[in-house]
């Protein structure tokens, strides 16, 4: 009996992480910093399916600055995004974000006001690393 036991918690963790691995399969990794249409700057954190971020205007007395978490289905990424106190604007909504390669986004909706419509991932050499 404890035997079956092991044996169905080891399928339960392997099942587990196939499905996972399924869920982000064919997704590329967005984790990088990014250039907006609006010469903002964003900096992406992916892990599996979920997508932070941090964007501003600029890095000294920005007139916008924020924050959005979300999660990543296929070639689509759901978000919410809020405006935070480092920036002079305070709004917030959602975003729904098109993966147009592994190096573009393009927004396909959005609610709040949200200013930006594409990145763009920017290349970093290992000087600026």
């Amino acid at each position: 009996m404890k035997k079956q036991c092991w044996a169905i918690v080891w399928l339960t963790i392997i099942v587990s992480s196939i499905g996972i691995s399924l869920l982000t399969a064919g997704t590329p990794d967005l984790t990088g910093v990014w250039k907006s249409s609006s010469d903002g700057v964003y900096y992406l954190r992916q892990i599996d399916n979920n997508l932070w971020w941090y964007g501003e205007a600029a890095l000294e007395h920005p007139t916008w600055a924020n924050v959005a978490c979300g999660r990543i289905q296929g070639d689509i990424i759901e978000l919410n995004w809020s405006d935070v106190p480092k920036g002079e604007v305070q709004s917030y909504g959602i975003l729904v974000v098109k993966i147009e390669s592994a190096n573009h986004l393009v927004v396909i909706k959005q609610t709040g006001g949200f200013g930006d419509s594409e990145w763009s991932k920017e290349e970093i050499s290992e000087s600026e690393e």
